[in-house]
């Protein structure tokens, strides 16, 4: 694949030493070359699982004054990146096209912010099909007593009844990890894809999700960590009630 994608580039693999210095010389040139796109390729294929790939890099090995073995040293950044992306690593806008993405996590931030404006917690989210948000909803335990109306499952319920086909075809957008119940509730109505604002001040039930065949992509958004650090600064009890902690 990776010479395949050398040659569409017009880029010569490596040959052997010539043994005269103008051979030498195309020779280096030819590894800078390969270097140069094979690090291209590979910090792409980590950037958009979320890794810094020049950090990676900088941990993986020193700096190297030998063309060769910086060949080498990002020859490996590639295929960590491959095996990354056949690991189910998703690139973040592959969800939504022309910035439904952003659009569309937006609209569960903006319920999490309704949620904590009503006092309670701000976690939103938004069901997705066909582009469109059909359902929309927050946490509203605390404005309604309720034991069972997080972010999503609110979300399912504001959606009303739908076909199996619908939810099949729908993605989930929630600002922050599912925990056990909306994660059931996920599996339960065949959602297929789920997008995560974040999952640093909780993680839930992910592992569970992909294992059962549900693309999972998280974008570790700022604003959603932010949004519940301060939460749970502010009301840990109330946090630990919603997660079923003391």
């Amino acid at each position: 694949m990776l010479l395949g994608e050398l040659a569409r580039q017009g880029v010569d693999a490596p040959q052997p030493l010539d043994g005269d210095e103008e051979g030498f010389v195309r020779r280096q040139a030819r590894l800078s070359q390969v270097s140069n796109l094979v690090s291209q390729m590979a910090l792409e294929l980590l950037g958009v699982c979320g890794v810094d790939g020049m950090l990676l890099l900088e941990a993986a090995s020193p700096p190297s004054n030998q063309d060769f073995e910086l060949v080498v040293d990002v020859g490996k950044l590639a295929l960590g990146a491959v095996a990354l992306v056949e690991a189910g690593c998703r690139p973040w806008g592959s969800p939504g096209l022309n910035g439904a993405m952003d659009e569309f996590m937006q609209a569960a931030i903006d319920e999490a912010r309704k949620g904590r404006g009503e006092g309670g917690i701000p976690i939103g989210a938004v069901l997705v099909h066909d582009g469109e948000i059909i359902g929309r909803g927050h946490n509203r335990r605390v404005q309604m007593g309720s034991a069972i109306r997080h972010g999503e499952t609110d979300a399912l319920e504001n959606a009303g009844r739908l076909p199996a086909g619908v939810y099949r075809d729908s993605v989930m957008y929630t600002t922050l990890s599912p925990c056990s119940m909306c994660t059931g509730a996920i599996l339960l109505y065949g959602i297929g894809e789920v997008v995560v604002g974040e999952n640093r001040t909780f993680m839930g039930e992910e592992a569970l999700l992909a294992e059962r065949g549900v693309s999972v992509t998280v974008l570790d958004d700022e604003t959603c960590v932010t949004m519940m650090r301060d939460f749970i600064a502010a009301e840990p009890d109330l946090w630990n009630e919603d997660i079923g902690e003391d």
